[in-house]
């Protein structure tokens, strides 16, 4: 008994040792590891897009952000999209901040096409007694836990009157992968070693099976935040906006495809609501908004004739330009009613020198001289563009630079200064783009030639009609002057997105390397008894900036 009693004895100190040897050796790998930065991250998320190290960059405690020099994007200091104010708030400023992920950043539309800042100018050019400020505090892959960690750092401090809350699209319910957004975030979280030793025990479920799980509802590993935690932290957000001002929740709008094949999003979208319940907070249905303005649009008009879904959409979860100006409209109508009755008050207006503004020429650089300096100026924006580049030479002379997103027409001059906003004395007219275009008879047959110029690797689209409009249909890049059957979009509604694909008598290409496109073709329709043709072409280049610009109409005699 007293050798099994030594024996025993002697196995547990052998397996303490092991144990503690086992431990030891962790841990010396662990600060081995942070030592020679391998890895410096083990976890991975479901969804890459932070991995695209050409726009985002480590964060510490936000887990990614854009680089300084993300191709295509204006990124702040904190490396977010868009303007943010470096001082104090202004008295009679309304500010507004866009908390979330990738729809309130703006997946897919231009800057000036976010649900946000749509809001910002229609207050601005709606509202003479309201001075707004807007943010997009959000980006791409963000979740609740993320979103609450952006707000106690930035979003606070800039005090907003309205902090919009739109998450719960998608990355909250997403596959954790391994862990949690807080487990990654937390002191307790696993350790580099932990988490190799997890990936070396365990065989790694492909991202393919992380979905398939998500599509059952059965997730590997769980959700990045789990139901009562994405509960808690729309809680967090609610109780730190009404801190400094008002919250409105919105239910994110999600195609219906989307919503069958991940039935968890249902759960979070429910919670949303169950949320702004409990805490009797403003809130947007976008789900119901979007399905009802759908309802009201002719069924052959419904789809995106590219992704397949709602036109409300520019993919299979984030909004498109016309999704943005639907949920715009009615936040809009949240904060209109929250606002004392309008007071006609005029703006403080920017003095020219030498008169009115007169038609201004789409170039690289617009420049004309004021009467005085206007205070430090934030922003210039010319109609619902906002002008990133610009300079105050010898204090007076101010110069815009990167005009490539203004569309031909009339616009306002606004200038946010330090001190308040500026209006201009008189609209600015942007010249259309120039058009070279011809008939040529040839025996009994014309030939179309054309040539439109631009930044080569733009797409050019040339258009031709017998006739024009009564007026112009305005568009994403200026009014479309040519009669068409089929047309762009059903009468009467320019609330949606002109389709100049449905338009007849298009021809198009691609600009060269010197930036230029050129036609030489034969017309194959019947020219008999048309005396006159009508000529429009258009410049346009899609990607996370998309912008285009329509040209002036020329007026083309059918030779005979």
């Amino acid at each position: 008994m007293a050798n099994s009693d030594r024996r025993e004895a002697s196995l547990l100190r052998k397996t303490g040792l092991g144990l503690a040897s086992c431990a030891l050796g962790l841990v010396v790998a662990e600060f081995g590891l942070r030592a020679l930065g391998l890895p410096s991250e083990s976890f991975e998320f479901l969804n890459a897009e932070h991995e695209d190290e050409v726009v985002f960059e480590p964060d510490e405690h936000r887990f990614w952000r854009l680089r300084s020099d993300a191709p295509e994007l204006r990124v702040n200091r904190h490396g977010l999209r868009g303007f943010w104010p470096e001082r104090a708030k202004r008295a009679g400023e309304l500010r507004i901040a866009c908390i979330g992920d990738s729809c309130s950043f703006g997946t897919n539309v231009r800057y000036e096409e976010t649900y946000g800042m749509w809001l910002e100018r229609e207050l601005a050019e709606t509202r003479s007694d309201v001075e707004p400020t807007t943010v997009l505090a959000a980006l791409p892959g963000y979740s609740t836990h993320q979103s609450v960690v952006l707000f106690d750092e930035l979003v606070r401090d800039f005090a907003p009157d309205w902090t919009l809350i739109y998450c719960g699209a998608w990355n909250d319910y997403v596959a954790a992968m391994r862990a949690s957004d807080s487990e990654r975030a937390g002191a307790g979280g696993r350790l580099h070693v932990r988490a190799l030793l997890a990936d070396a025990l365990t065989e790694k479920p492909s991202r393919e099976a992380y979905l398939a799980g998500m599509r059952t509802g059965e997730t590997i590993d769980g959700e990045r935040v789990p139901l009562d935690e994405f509960k808690a932290n729309l809680r967090e957000l609610v109780r730190g906006a009404n801190e400094t001002g008002r919250a409105l929740l919105i239910v994110p709008p999600v195609p219906a495809s989307t919503s069958a094949k991940y039935p968890a999003g249902a759960l979070y979208r429910e919670a949303i609501r169950e949320v702004a319940r409990e805490t009797g907070t403003a809130i947007i249905d976008g789900t119901r908004l979007f399905e009802e303005a759908l309802q009201g649009v002719p069924a052959e008009w419904r789809l995106d004739p590219v992704t397949g879904e709602s036109i409300y959409f520019s993919d299979w979860i984030h909004p498109s330009a016309a999704g943005h100006e639907l949920l715009g409209r009615a936040v809009s109508e949240v904060i209109e009613d929250s606002l004392p009755p309008s007071v006609e008050a005029s703006r403080a207006e920017l003095s020219v020198a030498g008169g009115p503004l007169e038609a201004l020429p789409l170039a690289e650089t617009l420049e004309w001289k004021l009467e005085s300096a206007p205070k430090p100026l934030e922003r210039v924006w010319i109609g619902r563009t906002w002008i990133e580049e610009f300079e105050l030479r010898q204090g007076t002379t101010l110069a815009l630079r990167e005009l490539e997103g203004l569309v031909p027409g009339k616009h306002d001059l606004w200038l946010h200064t330090e001190e308040g906003l500026l209006h201009g004395p008189s609209a600015i007219w942007i010249e259309p783009h120039p058009l070279e275009v011809q008939l040529v008879r040839e025996g009994e047959q014309v030939r179309l030639n054309a040539r439109i110029t631009g930044s080569p690797g733009m797409v050019a689209s040339l258009w031709l009609s017998p006739s024009l409009r009564v007026r112009p249909e305005p568009t994403r890049f200026g009014g479309f002057h040519l009669a068409a059957d089929p047309d762009g979009r059903p009468a009467g509604r320019d609330d949606l997105p002109f389709r100049f694909d449905r338009v007849p008598f298009r021809f198009s290409g691609t600009l060269d390397e010197r930036g230029v496109w050129e036609l030489d073709k034969r017309l194959e329709v019947a020219l008999d008894g048309v005396d006159v043709l009508y000529a429009q072409g258009g410049v346009h280049r899609a990607g996370a900036n998309e912008f285009g610009a329509l040209t002036e109409v020329v007026t083309l005699d059918v030779p005979r």
